[in-house]
């Protein structure tokens, strides 16, 4: 999260104690992670899409590497069991989004929490309701399509893009 003064929203004010520009800037640190949980902080696809690209403009402006490390959108079906409420996006149209303002600010790694695998031998992997098993129809846009467009994007590219 960050720390910018006279901002309303807790996620950008320090209300959670967490200056992710100041920790990035530490000589220390090797490059900056956050985690993008809508659900969880009650905040909407468009909302972490911004959370997303502010990220990305650290990145370029302390000229270390960023990585959204953990991100997720629930299933419909967990979210109204989990938190009572509904959503009209889509798990494949939020997580797109997202993954399209990670490739478009460059962004130097996202990684999705958490993918499953069916088949072991007690059955699915643990479902926590972000999961997307490989197996399943979203995985071909969220995982393997998103990935080839990664790859074509860093071919032959270092940090620092």
């Amino acid at each position: 999260f960050f720390n910018r003064p006279g901002l309303d929203d807790w996620a950008y004010n320090g209300a959670d104690g967490v200056d992710f520009d100041a920790i990035t800037k530490l000589r220390n640190v090797d490059y900056g992670t956050f985690h993008c949980y809508p659900d969880w902080w009650s905040k909407t696809v468009d909302w972490t899409t911004q959370f997303i690209k502010d990220h990305a403009a650290s990145q370029k402006k302390i000229g270390k590497p960023v990585v959204m490390e953990e991100y997720g959108w629930l299933l419909e079906e967990d979210r109204q069991a989990w938190l009572g409420v509904s959503s009209n996006v889509t798990r494949v149209e939020a997580l797109t989004k997202w993954q399209n303002a990670a490739l478009e600010g460059r962004l130097a790694g996202d990684q999705y929490w958490q993918f499953g695998v069916n088949g072991l031998s007690f059955g699915k992997s643990t479902d926590d309701g972000f999961t997307i098993f490989l197996e399943d129809a979203e995985a071909k846009p969220l995982i393997y399509d998103h990935v080839k467009k990664v790859n074509k994007q860093n071919k032959g590219f270092y940090w620092p893009f």
